[in-house]
């Protein structure tokens, strides 16, 4: 006997004294601990106090495996890559000014020289150009992400989006009350709905409007808002309401003055009973919009044929008729359109492209009307830049437009920028010759 009650006494074959730990539960994982009157105790010793990896332990050995998402960017910019005095990336390339070790990223979008990031912690990050504070608070430009100051907080965020050189954010209401549109940056087309004689949203404003629509006694909130280069649209599921220049039919309502003075103008898109809107995209200088029922509708510009349509401007919203390998009308679960591109996403996976392909950025020869682009795997997203685009599925992310990963000139193709399968992809921006995506890891 030994005393100590931590130990189990025994004696071996040859009188010897056996003196066994008690606390010991065959775990190498485990440090095994004896405390007063025998008390055992047991502590997982793989904790390395990062609340964005999973600690795991195997024979001993931790694992540490990163849970939370990474942000990257690529292309060229002067400003708006998060990387400091970094001008041009050739690969995807983590952003350090994006504190992924102790924050996770949800979601990313770019404007021609900014690009805005959400937190799930609700907040938001910005880099690039400042000029119409686009990133609010008249800090100046930035070259790495810089928290956005001003903004609502502890508030649900429902949507956001980047326009040109604007942002707009839609909160969930307060105890009931309708969504709340805040806006901040370049106004000179009244795309932010405060009025033409305010060139430039300073600080973060909340519009002054109710996206609210009541329909056989039902009401339905807004849902999602889209920013282009002078024109904002937020829906609901049964309205789309147009903000901002009308130039180039952008709104879609007819005989509107060219920059709307009003705050909102409803769009008229007639649905069908029971259809709602799921999808919405402004561009450059139009907008696509899906629905429930698997339709999709353009209007705006089409300089470029950029909405598949015979028709310059389409003035009004039009439906659009891609046509599968069958030649009949392919199901529009998702759209996205750029400054001269147009894309539409079926629900399987599929992608349609239109327009044109002087950069790369269609990754199919430029054409007027709407045909399938080739993927070796399902495509979940789609962001259509400028110069290029971005599309990605669960496992991979394809690029295709002005500096493609991997080559200094412009590839008129897709490319694959990931081929191992070991990435969960949550979002991607396009700007106008640079790009981003978050992924975990």
């Amino acid at each position: 006997d030994d005393g100590i009650d931590c130990t189990r006494d025994t004696c071996g074959s040859n009188g010897e004294c056996i003196h066994t730990s008690v606390c010991d539960d065959g775990d190498p994982c485990t440090t095994d601990t004896c405390g007063a009157n025998g008390q055992c105790s047991y502590a997982y010793f793989c904790d390395d106090s990062n609340p964005c990896t999973a600690d795991t332990c195997s024979l001993g050995v931790c694992l540490y495996t990163q849970t939370c998402s990474v942000t990257r960017s690529w292309g060229t910019s002067t400003v708006s890559l998060g990387e400091g005095a970094t001008t041009f990336l050739n690969t995807p390339t983590n952003i350090p000014s994006l504190p992924y070790t102790t924050k996770n990223f949800t979601s990313i979008q770019a404007g021609k020289f900014h690009a805005i990031a959400l937190a799930v912690d609700g907040t938001f990050w910005g880099t690039g150009a400042n000029d119409n504070y686009q990133l609010s608070n008249g800090t100046g430009s930035t070259s790495v992400f810089v928290p956005i100051n001003g903004l609502p907080t502890g508030r649900v965020v429902v949507s956001f989006s980047v326009g040109e050189s604007f942002t707009v954010i839609l909160y969930q209401g307060v105890a009931g009350s309708p969504n709340e549109l805040y806006v901040f940056g370049c106004n000179i087309k009244n795309q932010l709905g405060v009025g033409l004689s305010i060139p430039n949203v300073v600080y973060p404003t909340k519009l002054d409007y109710n996206f609210r629509t009541s329909v056989s006694g039902t009401t339905y909130d807004a849902i999602g808002v889209t920013a282009g280069r002078y024109h904002t649209i937020v829906l609901n599921q049964v309205t789309l309401f147009g903000i901002g220049s009308n130039q180039n039919n952008q709104i879609g309502v007819p005989n509107l003055p060219s920059s709307i003075t009003n705050p909102v103008a409803i769009i008229p898109i007639s649905l069908f009973p029971g259809e709602f809107f799921t999808s919405v995209s402004a561009g450059y200088r139009g907008t696509l919009a899906a629905t429930s029922a698997q339709r999709a509708f353009g209007f705006g510009a089409n300089i470029d044929n950029e909405l598949g349509l015979a028709t310059i401007p389409v003035q009004t919203p039009t439906l659009l008729n891609p046509l599968d390998t069958y030649g009949n009308t392919a199901p529009v679960a998702q759209v996205a359109l750029g400054k001269s591109t147009g894309f539409l996403l079926t629900p399987s996976g599929d992608v349609f492209g239109v327009g044109s392909n002087t950069y790369g950025q269609l990754g199919a020869p430029t054409r007027p009307t709407w045909g399938i682009l080739n993927f070796p795997s399902n495509i979940t997203g789609i962001s259509a830049g400028e110069q290029l685009t971005v599309w990605w599925g669960t496992n991979n992310v394809f690029y295709s437009g002005q500096y493609t990963a991997g080559s200094y000139t412009t590839s008129f193709t897709p490319v694959p920028l990931f081929v191992d399968g070991n990435y969960t992809f949550l979002s991607s921006g396009a700007g106008f010759s640079n790009a981003f995506f978050v992924s975990i890891p």
